[in-house]
């Protein structure tokens, strides 16, 4: 046995709480999911909001002392019902393995975890395994990046990816057929992870260059600039964006909800003109071209 693993459930409320308990003991990862089946549809006002009904997994090693824990969880908070659960290395190995399979991105661009013996080399594809930055592929808004990028001719253009995690949009628009990207982001973890899978997918360091948002240079522009991250960002970066994007260029905006769509396009209504929203589930994406009247005479 590699770990051991605590499930149990918490209202919002006692969220910091529990997770404040937990502190006082070695713990490897603590994961909050949803317990229910409840959209949080507020991204905008910087407040932190969970579920109201939070699903807690916790990891330890394997000489954690359960009474222990189990004692001081249950001292601050009533009626906490904890389940056990010991976690073997190839248990967790195969587990997430056969989460990330093979899939593909719209008509033709593949993606492939490492693992992975079969694979069709006449289309585009890209190799990503699952880690710690952001971004495999499957959540709704970076699947309908991927879906979008292929659909845009990229021949020769320059790509920013803001917040780029880890790099699967950039490494998708290389593979689709761009000169260059830029790869921005405030997350030391993501420049690293990014770096780390575009030498595995043998993309040189002049192709994709990573940045954080300071060091970035001033004269930096996209012919197409891309950013799945959330409205609240999307809303404030709105004139670093538009700087940021040639004329007449493309911004691509995701990681918005349906009732976002009017707070985010007003900070870019001046500069760009949008097309109908893509949706999927309850996520939008956000096409807008830089108005390329306002530049010519």
């Amino acid at each position: 046995m590699a770990w051991i693993q605590a499930k149990f459930t918490c209202e919002e409320k006692d969220v910091v709480l529990v997770e404040d308990t937990l502190n006082a003991f070695e713990v490897l990862s603590i994961c909050i999911r949803d317990a229910g089946n409840q959209l949080i549809l507020d991204q905008v006002s910087g407040e932190r909001h969970l579920w109201n009904t939070c699903s807690i997994e916790v990891l330890f090693n394997n000489k954690v002392n359960q009474a222990l824990v189990a004692r001081h969880l249950m001292s601050k908070v009533s009626k906490l019902n904890i389940l056990w659960e010991p976690l073997w290395e190839e248990d967790w190995s195969n587990s997430w393995k056969q989460e990330a399979q093979p899939f593909c991105c719209g008509d033709s661009l593949w993606i492939y975890p490492s693992w992975s013996s079969k694979r069709d080399v006449s289309h585009p594809h890209i190799t990503i395994d699952p880690g710690l930055a952001f971004g495999t592929g499957s959540h709704p808004t970076t699947l309908m990046c991927l879906q979008w990028l292929e659909k845009q001719n990229l021949r020769g253009k320059t790509i920013i990816d803001y917040g780029c995690g880890s790099g699967i949009l950039g490494l998708s628009a290389i593979a689709l057929g761009a000169t260059k990207v830029i790869a921005i982001d405030n997350d030391p973890l993501a420049i690293i992870t990014t770096q780390q899978n575009a030498a595995k997918n043998g993309i040189k360091q002049k192709q994709l260059i990573c940045y954080p948002p300071e060091m970035l240079p001033k004269d930096i522009e996209g012919d197409i600039l891309i950013a799945n991250i959330l409205a609240k960002p999307l809303i404030k970066l709105a004139s670093r964006f538009t700087k940021l994007t040639k004329s007449p260029g493309i911004i691509c905006l995701s990681g918005v909800l349906k009732p976002q769509i009017s707070y985010v396009q007003k900070g870019y209504e001046s500069e760009f003109q949008f097309k109908k929203p893509t949706v999927a589930e309850d996520w939008v994406l956000l096409e807008g071209k830089k108005n390329y009247s306002k530049y010519t005479v």
